[in-house]
């Protein structure tokens, strides 16, 4: 066979497998899903079905929450590795999703034990938040009983995502948009940060760490979030 076609089906087994990874991924993040897990068991269960019936009642059964877990899948490829823990790491949080109005703060708390937590913040195209973080938890569990410490700026003692461990990072995740299979690319939040959004958004925030690492964290950062002017 001539190089391009070798080339040529190469790059289709590349697809094929790329599909049969994102399906598997789909599946465990569907299964263990805190809030849908059961809906997506009730429809998988009896025989095997190669026909896309059920993903389609499953879109429509979803249909109300599908923006919302839109980007709690980036979340989970953000966070899928090793000893990767759904039910802690996929909590939405309790908050309605809105904008704040002009001169009002809006205060949360966010777990060092959670993956991408949700503030419930929406922003418009061009609109910009300030945010401010204070407080100080624990970001890692040594032999000896002691722990690390961490402020929002977190500590250089070690790095994930390229931020020290323990900061406070953030993301502006798109609400009118199918999140693609791309993990995503947060920016350093801090102390004290002014995020602006190209694109109507949800603001995610966590303490920077690893899905396994974070569950031995302990305490949590309070946040002030107001409209940047």
């Amino acid at each position: 066979p001539k190089l391009s076609e070798v080339l040529a089906f190469a790059d289709m087994r590349q697809r094929r497998m790329d599909r049969y990874c994102w399906s598997w991924a789909a599946v465990y993040f569907f299964d263990h899903h805190p809030e849908h897990g059961e809906d997506f068991r009730s429809l998988y269960r009896g025989e095997l079905d190669y026909s896309l019936a059920a993903s389609k009642q499953l879109r429509d059964l979803l249909e109300a929450d599908w923006a919302k877990i839109s980007i709690q899948w980036r979340c989970f490829l953000d966070d899928l590795d090793f000893g990767y823990t759904p039910q802690l790491m996929l909590r939405w949080g309790d908050e309605p999703l809105q904008s704040i109005p002009a001169g009002e703060t809006r205060r949360v708390e966010i777990r060092a034990d959670r993956g991408w937590q949700s503030t419930g913040i929406v922003l418009q195209a061009g609109e910009s938040i300030n945010v401010r973080s204070t407080g100080s938890v624990e970001i890692k569990q040594l032999a000896d009983g002691q722990s690390w410490r961490a402020t929002p700026k977190g500590i250089s003692v070690e790095y994930h995502r390229g931020f020290k461990l323990g900061a406070m990072i953030g993301v502006l995740a798109p609400l009118d948009v199918e999140q693609p299979s791309q993990i995503w690319s947060p920016v350093l939040v801090g102390g004290q940060s002014t995020l602006q959004a190209t694109e109507k958004s949800c603001l995610l925030l966590r303490v920077n760490d690893s899905a396994v690492g974070a569950s031995d964290n302990r305490g949590e950062f309070s946040v002030e979030i107001a409209p940047g002017r």
